[in-house]
């Protein structure tokens, strides 16, 4: 990627995730974060402890409303 298409590229991603739940979002920066400091961990424990998390809130069923609409084309 050339330098100069970095910043309009960034500001693209970083609106598209903008987009989604606030609570969502906060979660897959913290799984993020605490993966990157365990790389070398094999055990998936912050997804684990992530998704509990998420799982029966407003913003989960409404995603996965939205993901089951699109698959059976509603």
């Amino acid at each position: 990627m050339v330098e100069a298409e970095a910043l309009p590229r960034a500001l693209k991603l970083a609106e598209g995730v903008a987009d989604n739940a606030p609570p969502a979002v906060r979660q897959i920066k913290e799984v993020v974060r605490q993966r990157l400091d365990a790389l070398l961990d094999s055990e998936p424990r912050t997804e684990r402890h992530a998704y509990p998390l998420m799982f029966g809130t407003a913003d989960f069923c409404e995603g996965v409303k939205a993901f089951v609409d699109k698959l059976t084309g509603d």
